[in-house]
């Protein structure tokens, strides 16, 4: 069983994770970074990341590994299936390192920014915490 975090427009109502069974897992793709690249003075090598991309029924699964740990990704797109097929189908491992390694790198530097965004706004009191209708919210305050 894996916890994936999900990716994309569906994951906006959702939990921002899901389960998934690894026996219903597809391989389709890995991303691998090849030889090493000249990196802006440093070496690069393929032992950095790799990604392996999966179908899960229609949804798509990206499950990155490197030197601290397992992190799986759920793309709960639509038609996502077919795109990732695709994908693979067309691109390079390589390619598919550098498609992977943006996806997941902006999908953290975005949730990043914006906890460091909301720990600033408490900090300076702009948060205020609401009780409505047997709900806790939290509103900002101008």
């Amino acid at each position: 069983m894996l916890h994936a975090t999900i990716i994309g427009h569906s994951g906006i109502g959702l939990p921002e994770s899901r389960e998934i069974e690894t026996a219903t897992l597809e391989f389709i793709g890995a991303g691998l970074f090849g030889e090493p690249r000249d990196g802006g003075g440093h070496q690069w090598t393929g032992d950095s990341y790799k990604f392996g991309i999966y179908l899960s029924g229609r949804n798509t699964v990206i499950i990155q590994q490197d030197g601290s740990g397992i992190y799986p990704y759920l793309l709960d797109e639509l038609e996502a299936d077919k795109t990732w097929r695709e994908i693979c189908a067309r691109l390079t491992p390589e390619l598919l390192w550098n498609l992977c390694i943006s996806l997941t790198s902006t999908y953290r530097k975005g949730r990043e920014d914006e906890r460091n965004r909301l720990h600033r706004m408490f900090l300076e009191g702009k948060l205020k915490k609401r009780q409505r209708h047997n709900t806790t919210s939290i509103v900002e305050m101008p």
